[in-house]
C-alpha cells in the first residue's frame, strides 16, 4: 500500500470515527414547541436549556454534563429536555426573557409556570439534583396513573459538594466527609465524617441542611425565582448556612439579612413558585 493510500485509509477512519461520535444518540430534542407537546402528553415537566455555540461555558456543560449517562436516563424517565440555541431561536429567548448563557428553566407545562430557575454551568451532580427536586414537586401537582410511573433515580450526591454537614455547622469548618458514611435525606445524600455524624445528622437533619433548601434567598426575594446556591459563595448567619449563586448577592445578603430572613419559601408543591413576604 502507497503512502497516499495509507494516508486515505487513516483519514477514512478518522471521519468515521468523528462521524460515529457526533451522532451518539440523545434524548435533548431541538423543536420548543414539540418539547412542550410531549411534555404535556407525557405529564412531565419540561427542561428548557439555552446555548450559544460561541458560548465557552455552554461548549463545556455540553461536554460534561447535558450527555451523562444520569442526565440523559432523567430525560427518558421523569422529565422531557429541549436544547435551545439562542442565536437560531430568538422567539423562545424571548418568550423566556434569557439574557445570558447556559441557562436552564424548568417549567410545569400545564399549569405554564417555572419550577426552577439555574445560570451558568452546572456539574452533572448539581444538575440531576435539579432536576429530581422538580420532577418530584411535579408528580404532587399532577398525580399519574401508578402504574404508569417510571421509578424515580436514584439520589445522585453527594451535596455541599461532598463536605460534612454536621462538622460545618458544629465546627464551622469545611471538612470533606466520608463516602463510606452517607445518609439520605429529601432524595440527597450527604457525606459525613463517622458513624456518630450519621446518627446526630439522622437525628434532626433539618437544622443541617443549607436553608431555603439551598436556593439563593436573594434570587428568590428579588427575582421569585428558585436558583440553586452553591458552596463557593456559603455563608452563616444565626447558626444558619445559607447558599448563594454569586458573589454579589452573598454580599448584598450579608448588608441586610433580616430583610431576606423576611421571605418565606412556601415549599407545598401547589406553591412552589410563590413567594410569600
Amino acid at each position: 500500500m502507497s503512502l497516499r493510500s495509507l494516508g486515505n485509509a487513516i483519514l477514512g477512519v478518522a471521519l468515521l470515527v468523528t462521524s460515529v461520535s457526533a451522532a451518539a444518540p440523545t434524548h435533548w430534542l431541538k423543536d420548543y414547541d414539540a418539547a412542550l407537546a410531549e411534555a404535556k402528553q407525557l405529564n412531565r415537566p419540561l427542561l428548557v436549556h439555552f446555548y450559544s455555540s460561541d458560548c465557552g461555558p455552554c461548549v463545556v456543560m455540553e461536554r460534561t454534563t447535558l450527555h451523562h449517562a444520569d442526565v440523559e436516563q432523567r430525560l427518558t424517565e421523569t422529565i422531557v429536555g429541549v436544547s435551545i440555541n439562542v442565536g437560531e431561536q430568538e422567539r423562545i429567548r424571548k418568550l423566556f426573557g434569557v439574557e445570558r448563557w447556559p441557562t436552564d428553566i424548568i417549567i410545569d407545562p400545564v399549569r405554564n409556570a417555572k419550577i426552577a430557575t439555574s445560570k451558568g454551568p452546572r456539574s452533572p451532580v448539581d444538575y440531576c439534583g435539579t432536576i429530581d427536586t422538580a420532577v418530584a414537586w411535579y408528580q404532587k401537582i399532577h398525580p399519574v396513573d401508578p402504574e404508569k410511573v417510571t421509578p424515580s433515580p436514584a439520589p445522585t450526591g453527594p451535596q455541599l459538594g461532598g463536605y460534612s454537614p454536621v462538622t460545618l455547622l458544629v465546627d464551622k469548618k469545611w471538612v470533606k466527609g466520608n463516602p463510606q458514611f452517607t445518609a439520605t435525606y429529601e432524595k440527597q445524600i450527604y457525606h459525613l465524617s463517622s458513624a456518630a455524624e450519621i446518627k446526630v445528622f439522622q437525628a434532626d437533619p433539618e437544622q443541617f441542611i443549607p436553608q431555603f433548601r439551598g436556593y439563593d434567598p436573594v434570587v428568590i426575594w428579588d427575582k421569585k425565582q428558585h436558583v440553586p446556591g452553591s458552596t463557593r459563595f456559603a455563608a452563616f448567619y444565626d447558626d444558619q448556612l445559607y447558599l448563594f449563586e454569586n458573589q454579589e448577592n452573598r454580599d448584598q445578603f450579608k448588608q441586610t439579612p433580616d430583610r431576606y430572613l423576611a421571605t418565606r419559601i412556601v415549599l407545598d408543591p401547589d406553591l412552589v413558585d410563590t413567594v410569600i413576604r
